[in-house]
């Protein structure tokens, strides 16, 4: 027998204690136990008539244990207020009404924003009724049920402002006594309200409740009442627990077929840990909430007041417009490093492993106002969105793997969206994945983006519901209403199309016909060809371990077996196949690659990332114009892909037509003005080719714009070491340190102290870098150094300049061609006189990249070390041609016997 919603009036299974559709509370059947389980009165006060002579019936909001409740005018005061007709046999008892009556009298006594006002007890012809202040807006549980979870800016708001009305309700000796989500009511302004204050507590009077009949809703009862033992303020913090966990989880901690069975979890079973459900929770805001759910109340926060003290102090990690936040370090691939022994930089040349990187979208118009950074126009407008991975509830392997296929698909599909011109741009999922990013604070320090899709998806059997929250990352906010879809796995293709036009409609983007062709490039028809290509896309993204990799293979093989002119799930084959032969290095997986590549662009003709991932593929192997060719048809194709012209410029950098990479990333940034990672990589060119000036612009504005990106502070410090600003150099690293202890920061410093033969402090720094980066080859290199030079420590040298060889020669079994990282190891050996393998080391690392200003740098070191001086002397001379600084040469102690030459003062003079 269906339940019929009081409030929506929609029908729902005879088991369900709550509204599917809006989460009011169900009057249950009769054979099952629920609190309060006392009838309703017969009677209906019915829309339009008048009750005890002044109050005109609106309609009614809701019925639960007391009896239902109205919306009405007071005729008498020309305003709306509530009224709750209670129940004829709870009224009947009159010492439960006298008790009504002095409750009510301490609670109307409590006057705060965030407190429903209780106004007044009445009676007429034998009915008992309470009037109460009238809020609109919606109740919290409804909220909670329409976004599956609100996001950690939003739930703390809420909180703190129910810790504001329980304090001053609590100061009044006023306990709740019931508190949950459904009786907090928010506003169309956010704002707050707790209702029913003073109203639990008179139900405790002998005769109200039966036998095994609680006091309180089962959901957020306290291990205390569960007992029947006394209550104070501390049974309202556990139930603001409850409360906490659901908003940031989406559901209580406990459940049950019962009410009772849920009481006994609450008393004797320790509830899941809220980041297990939800990761993007602040380590602070878990304990607080875990706190408040302790079993024995003297462990709990012993008032309101003491949470939101806590509230605020977590709340102060969230980001502002004044103050750099980070809490994690980004996860990049380390590049090389500045042109003098020790500075490590960040930026340009990275591997990137045949994956869509860094797209985005221009889709909105208008903002006619903007300012100028160098020559590149930023709309002041202009929004930026990340795509964080789903939650899965509940799921196994295979649903994390399908989920994360489908925001990535999501994601991807909107970054392609780049043709129609407007104010937003986007970061698919695997770039936040791949930075290390799990929160929207961290999203708007590190990429400098204003908007964030967080969510949640849970499977049962044939069903999926999906769950999307469009989060405010400036204040932490939620934006609108969550787009909530249920629906059948069969229907999976037209419901990814729905996705794409909802989320579009949360971002206020008019939908355009133009944008189907986007849709529709690459894809399938067929509905288990698409379920096996997401999962696929979810193993792949832990490319790292083979069996992952596999498995990814199998689920893309199935794809093209269902449908063979499937063109994405051919380029996911041919992505994985790419992968597995970097990690195995067996040719057969290249030419697989290469192969299911080839077939992708065959079947779709239109398929982007195909040429882009064959020309990485060709660039990787050596085969340059081939890589530029299918960089070309790639732009082509899509004169706006960001993507494409990256890559183009990194592979004319590698061939050395450096007029052609500079053009190209300054059309990368046009089209992504307001992506701070790209000006890294225009501002490291710049630096490989001793053009300071201009590389230190480039790494001020990628700062200014993600002021929490700290590899930004590594660059712009080494630029002001290279310019003799050492108060500057010094400052922003501190500043990076600040934001986020760091051992490139750390070993930066230590660079700078060594440079001012301040070789004690530089030793410090060097070993807290080690201590937070154990396996960095380049520190341990720079630590051995600071030991050569420092009196007492020059026994230490030895052994660890061998320790950054063996960790260097690891690195390089996984980038063979690396010439800095070879120049780097060639000067290890040249220090501790291995002349055999410093010269095979330089000799391959200048044959690699022979323009490449900071290998010339380290190969007149080695030469020097190991005494070849005339090939150091022709090195330097190579070193300034290429506008390398002399500051380096006139610093390095290496190099005092080479500065003493007669050579060398004639080429100063020159």
């Amino acid at each position: 027998m269906a339940i019929k919603c009081p409030k929506c009036q929609f029908d729902n299974p005879e088991d369900t204690h709550f509204c599917g559709k809006c989460a009011t509370p169900l009057e249950p059947s009769e054979d099952i136990p629920v609190t309060e389980t006392l009838e309703t009165p017969k009677e209906k006060l019915t829309r339009g008539t008048t009750f005890a002579g002044r109050y005109e019936i609106i309609e009614e909001l809701g019925k639960g244990g007391m009896g239902r409740v109205y919306r009405v005018e007071d005729t008498k005061l020309k305003q709306e207020v509530a009224l709750k007709l209670i129940r004829p046999e709870i009224a009947k008892d009159k010492k439960t009404i006298e008790r009504f009556r002095n409750e009510l009298k301490l609670a109307r006594n409590i006057r705060h924003k965030n407190v429903c006002g209780m106004f007044d007890l009445g009676e007429t012809e034998g009915a008992h009724f309470i009037t109460m202040e009238y809020v609109r807006g919606e109740d919290l549980k409804s909220f909670i049920h329409r976004s599956g979870q609100l996001a950690v800016g939003t739930a703390v708001r809420i909180a703190k402002q129910v810790c504001e009305g329980l304090s001053e309700a609590h100061k009044l000796g006023v306990v709740h006594r019931d508190l949950k989500s459904n009786n907090i009511m928010i506003d169309k302004e956010g704002n707050v309200r707790i209702m029913d204050f003073g109203i639990a507590r008179s139900l405790e009077a002998k005769g109200i409740t039966g036998t095994g009949v609680m006091i309180g809703t089962p959901e957020y009862i306290s291990p205390e009442q569960v007992e029947g033992k006394e209550t104070d303020q501390r049974t309202d913090i556990y139930s603001l627990g409850v409360i906490l966990y659901e908003m940031v989880t989406g559901m209580v901690p406990f459940e049950g077929d019962t009410p009772l069975s849920v009481a006994y979890k609450h008393k004797h079973e320790t509830p899941h840990d809220p980041r297990k459900i939800n990761t993007q929770i602040p380590e602070g805001l878990n304990s607080l909430i875990l706190r408040c759910l302790e079993k024995d109340k003297e462990k709990r926060y012993q008032s309101a007041g003491e949470i939101h003290s806590e509230l605020t102090n977590i709340e102060k990690g969230f980001p502002t417009t004044e103050r750099f936040i980070i809490e994690k370090k980004p996860k990049t691939v380390k590049v090389g490093k500045i042109n003098f022994r020790n500075f490590i930089l960040y930026g340009g040349v990275i591997t990137l492993v045949i994956i869509l990187v860094l797209g985005g979208i221009d889709l909105l118009t208008g903002g006619k106002t903007v300012r100028k950074w160098l020559s590149f126009e930023l709309g002041p407008s202009r929004k930026g969105l990340a795509i964080f991975p789903l939650t899965v509830i509940e799921g196994d392997s295979y649903d994390q793997a399908f989920s994360d296929g489908l925001v990535e698909v999501v994601s991807t599909k909107l970054t392609q969206l780049e043709s129609f011109k407007g104010l937003l741009w986007v970061i698919p999922t695997h770039e936040v994945r791949t930075a290390g990013i799990t929160s929207p604070s961290e999203a708007k320090q590190e990429l400098g983006i204003d908007l964030v899709v967080t969510g949640n998806m849970r499977r049962i059997d044939n069903i999926i519901r999906l769950s999307l929250n469009l989060i405010d990352a400036n204040t932490l906010l939620q934006i609108g209403s969550p787009l909530v879809i249920t629906d059948p796995i069969t229907n999976l293709y037209t419901w990814q199309e729905d996705i794409f036009i909802k989320l579009l409609q949360m971002l206020d983007i008019k939908h355009q016909p133009q944008m189907n062709l986007i849709w529709a490039t690459g894809e399938t028809a067929l509905p288990d060809a698409y379920e096996f290509y997401l999962k696929g896309l979810g193993f792949i993204k832990e490319h790292e371990k083979l069996d992952k990799l596999d498995k990814a293979i199998g689920f893309f093989e199935r794809a093209v077996e269902i449908d063979p002119q499937y063109a994405l799930a051919r380029s996911g084959l041919g992505k994985a196949f790419w992968l597995k032969y970097k990690l195995t290095k067996n040719s057969d997986w290249f030419d697989e690659a290469k192969t299911n590549f080839k077939l992708a662009i065959q079947n779709d003709e239109r398929l982007v990332p195909g040429y882009i991932s064959l020309g990485m593929i060709y660039r990787d192997t050596g085969r340059y114009e081939a890589a530029i060719s299918e960089f070309q048809r790639a732009l082509q194709i899509e004169p706006r892909s960001y993507h494409a012209y990256l890559e183009l410029g990194l592979t004319y950098e590698q061939v050395e037509r450096f007029v052609e990479a500079e053009e190209t990333y300054k059309k990368a940034i046009k089209l992504r003005p307001n992506y701070s990672k790209i000006y890294s990589y225009l501002g490291y060119f710049y630096y490989i080719n001793g053009r300071l000036h201009e590389a230190e612009k480039m790494f001020s504005q990628a700062m200014e714009l993600a002021p929490g990106y700290i590899n930004s502070y590594y660059n712009l410090g080494a630029i002001y070491f290279l310019r003799k600003q050492y108060e500057l150099a010094e400052a922003v690293l501190k500043k990076s340190i600040i934001i986020k202890p760091n051992a490139t920061a750390y070993s930066n410093l230590g660079t700078i102290y060594f440079y001012q033969r301040r070789y004690g402090n530089a030793v410090d720094m060097f070993e807290k870098a080690v201590n937070l980066e154990e396996n960095d080859y380049m520190i341990w290199g720079n630590l051995a150094d600071a030991y050569r030079f420092t009196p007492g420590y020059k026994e230490k040298a030895q052994d660890t300049y061998e320790h950054a060889i063996e960790l260097a020669k690891k690195e390089l079994s996984k980038k063979s061609e690396d010439a800095i990282l070879l120049s780097r190891l060639a000067s290890y050996y040249a220090v501790i006189k291995d002349v055999e393998n410093a010269l095979a080391k330089i000799i391959k690392a200048r044959n690699l990249a022979p323009n490449n200003v900071p290998v010339i740098m380290n190969s007149i070191g080695v030469f020097e070390l190991i005494g070849k001086r005339d090939q150091a002397i022709k090195a330097l001379l190579e070193y300034i041609q290429k506008s390398g600084s002399m500051e380096e040469i006139i610093r390095d102690p290496d190099l005092a016997g080479l500065r003493a030459d007669p050579r060398y003062q004639q080429i100063i003079k020159k």
